[in-house]
């Protein structure tokens, strides 16, 4: 080895940023005005089974991204369709996946769960 490498590159943690890219998404004070006004959609929380159920927005639906891909067919493709996780990386893909299976109303919420326990809900049980 004759030079240093880019770190960041290497280790992959630039890739948080560039993971969104292309996927539409909405903010979590967004989310928070539409839950408010009763907004008609679907909010899908791809975290895993155990991290659902230490804390979760009602009404969501569960389909942990470990599940993702063999249960789309659960989801309504005429629906507006909100996905959520813990910090937005696992619900960028979860969106990747639908876009890719045709689905075309759907957002990521973006920083998840983690942004709305900053943003909206300090209560909220981040782990």
């Amino acid at each position: 080895m004759t030079e240093l490498i880019d770190y960041e590159h290497f280790c992959g943690t630039n890739v948080i940023a560039d993971t969104s890219a292309g996927v539409p998404e909405i903010e979590v004070d967004e989310l928070a005005e539409l839950r408010e006004k009763g907004g008609d959609f679907d909010l899908v929380d791809v975290r895993e089974t155990h991290e659902f159920e230490i804390a979760k927005l009602e009404p969501s639906i569960n389909i942990p991204m470990s599940d993702f891909s063999s249960r789309l067919h659960e989801l309504d493709s005429s629906r507006d369709i909100l996905v959520i996780c813990k910090n937005g990386q696992r619900s960028t893909k979860a969106c990747k996946m639908l876009h890719t299976a045709g689905f075309r109303k759907i957002k990521h919420v973006e920083g998840g769960f983690e942004a709305w326990a900053e943003e909206v809900d300090e209560s909220f049980p981040i782990y």
